[in-house]
């Protein structure tokens, strides 16, 4: 099995799967809010020193750096 990291630490162009998310439960209902949970497929479109813009589905959605760091991706 692959070692999981942080979606903060995902290269652009990168496709990957969500395997975790560290965070309470308020934080988590967000994300899943935005489409993002478990098992999720998603497409790392920007990642810079500030946000990271991210595409699931049809979706293109922009988080910072701090939720990004607690979403735990593997690479697909």
């Amino acid at each position: 099995m692959q070692a999981s990291f942080p979606l903060s630490e995902s290269k652009e162009a990168l496709h990957s799967v969500i395997h975790s998310i560290n965070a309470n439960g308020k934080t988590k209902a967000k994300l899943l809010g935005l489409g993002l949970g478990l098992g999720q497929d998603i497409d790392v479109i920007r990642n810079r020193r500030g946000d990271i813009v991210l595409r699931t589905g049809q979706s293109r959605i922009s988080l910072g750096r701090g939720l990004a760091e607690k979403i735990m991706v593997i690479e697909a």
